[in-house]
This record gives structure tokens, sequence and C-alpha cells, in this order.
């Protein structure tokens, strides 16, 4: 059995990084996934304050909705998934959850969503090449 990790943002290049992946999937059966989804808004402390406390509670529901449409692309091609979310810098989270969860691979987009999102998960991609133990597929 092999393990896929699938990060996701939501954007287009992630979605299809999961259309990759749930095709390679098909013709595997074997293979399990895992859609992740990481966020980083703002440091823990500031969730303590009672300025704004519902960042928390829309942080979750943004990446509930990012994580219920990468599923989508999965449930379409007829492929279980599980899904995980995660708090911190995306690029070492996602090689941290790759190395700790021992996944065979990483298959994700090489952008995130918009140019500035662009620039952020570009870098978000190099970090995770630079930090994981295991194979990484970038889709385009």
């Amino acid at each position: 059995m092999s393990k896929i990790l699938v990060p996701t943002d939501g954007s287009d290049y992630a979605l299809r990084a999961a259309q990759y992946a749930a095709g390679l999937c098909k013709n595997n059966p074997e293979m399990r996934v895992t859609v992740f989804h990481v966020h980083n808004l703002f440091p823990d402390y500031v969730f303590d304050t009672p300025l704004i406390p519902s960042v928390p509670v829309f942080a979750d529901e943004q990446a509930k909705a990012i994580i219920d449409r990468t599923v989508a692309v999965f449930r379409e091609a007829g492929v279980e998934v599980e899904t995980l979310v995660g708090k911190g810098d995306p690029g070492r989270e996602i090689a941290k959850k790759a190395r700790e969860g021992r996944y065979d691979q990483i298959i994700m987009g090489t952008r995130g969503a918009g140019a500035l999102g662009g620039l952020v998960f570009g870098s978000v991609a190099q970090k995770v090449v630079q930090f994981a133990e295991c194979p990484v597929t970038l889709v385009k």
C-alpha cells in the first residue's frame, strides 16, 4: 500500500494536483490518499485577544471549504480520501506531516490562489521540496 499526501489551498493548481493524484489512484486501488490543508493566518497569541474572536472560526470555515472542494475531485473519480487540517508554516507543516505519517509521496500544485498567493505557494512548494524526506510531485 502506498500513502499519498495531497496538500491543498483550494487553488486551481491544487485542484489539478488532486486530479492527477485521483488518476493515479484509479489505476492503483492500493494507494491511500490524505488531503491536507494548512492555514497560517496569524500567530496563536492573536487568537487570545477579545478584539477578533471570530478569526479562528473563520479560519476553520475556510479550511473546511477548501478541503471539501478538493475532496470533491476525488469523489468524482470514485476515490476515497482522509482529510487533515493543520496550522503553521505550510511548507514546514506539509513536510512534517509527510514524515510523521510515513507518506510515500507528496503531490501538490506549484502555485496558490491569486498573484500574491502564487508567490507564497510557490515558496511553499520550494520549502516542501527542500524539507520533505519523500518524493514530491509538483503539478502545474
